[in-house]
């Protein structure tokens, strides 16, 4: 009996990973609005009433691999900056983001526009590991005097995210048709110099 659940674990874990692989795929193709559920499901090779198992809706699948950057970042990206500790809070906040604009890349133009429409709250939730991780990042560059201490680690954090999804909308308005990941290094470079105390400047 063991054994069965652990293969029925496993099957769920891929029949999950499947759905949102093909969803993700079809949304870059053909627009999130233009895609249904039923899409997904004769695309995936599954029945209608198994993605309805694990995702109530069109939009629950959007939710989830907005999610997921959380797992990136912990599991990926946090060793990636941990290696970076010798080498300063600079240059641990620009890997951050190149590695936000990278998933973001990955994620596909048509991903991206939908996830950054207004009525979307995805971005107002508090608490994410994404934002208590640059949190941890900038107390340190506080406490070792490479940043300011004017704002809180959590202030700091919606300053940066704020400029951050501000270069990936303005990257989905023009169609993604240059380097995101170039140019929000670019970008993040010239902010980080308002963060940082006078003597790093």
């Amino acid at each position: 009996m063991g054994k069965d659940l652990t293969n029925r674990q496993k099957q769920a874990i891929e029949t999950k990973k499947k759905i949102l692989e093909t969803a993700t795929r079809l949304f870059e193709q053909k627009g999130f609005q233009e895609i249904t559920v039923t899409d997904i499901c004769r695309e995936a090779g599954i029945s209608v009433g198994t993605y309805y198992y694990y995702f109530p809706t069109k939009y629950a699948v959007l939710e989830k691999i907005f999610t997921d950057i959380d797992d990136y970042f912990r599991e990926t990206v946090t060793p990636q900056i941990t290696e970076l500790a010798a080498s300063g809070i600079r240059a641990q906040i620009l890997t951050y983001f190149d590695a936000y604009a990278h998933y973001t890349v990955d994620q596909g133009l048509g991903f991206v526009k939908k996830l950054y429409e207004v009525q979307n709250n995805l971005f107002r939730v508090k608490g994410r590991y994404l934002q208590v991780y640059l949190a941890e990042i900038i107390t340190r560059g506080q406490q070792t005097g490479e940043l300011a201490a004017d704002l809180s680690p959590e202030e700091m954090v919606d300053y940066l995210f704020i400029a951050a999804r501000g270069v990936v909308y303005h990257w989905a308005l023009h169609d993604g048709e240059y380097d995101l990941v170039a140019d929000m290094h670019r970008y993040l470079s010239r902010l980080f110099r308002t963060l940082e105390t006078p003597e790093e400047k």
